[in-house]
């Protein structure tokens, strides 16, 4: 009867019911769950990046569908950059008031 005693409390000893062991655990799931969503939102953003944002080339970089990179771009709210004004000539820019 002893030995089932000192097992019982052998396992409560190796998780405390205080609800820390609980806490550092999801704590530790957020971390991973966040250090992957920043690197795969950079790998997308380095794709799109390099392809000038052509997303089927961006999909075939990555090894992913079309449709996958479309709902990422989306969930990861990612834009494309604005084009610079290179349309407007040199003496455009001097001469626009």
């Amino acid at each position: 009867m002893a030995m089932g005693a000192e097992n019982g409390h052998g396992k409560n000893s190796a998780h405390p019911s205080n609800g820390h062991a609980s806490e550092e655990g999801s704590s530790l799931k957020l971390l991973v769950r966040n250090a992957k969503g920043e690197a795969e939102r950079g790998a997308i953003v380095h794709a799109l990046e390099q392809t000038r944002w052509n997303r089927k080339a961006a999909a075939r970089l990555l090894n992913v569908s079309y449709r996958a990179l479309l709902y990422k771009i989306q969930e990861y709210g990612l834009t494309p950059p604005r084009e610079p004004a290179r349309f407007l000539g040199a003496g455009d820019l001097h001469g626009a008031k």
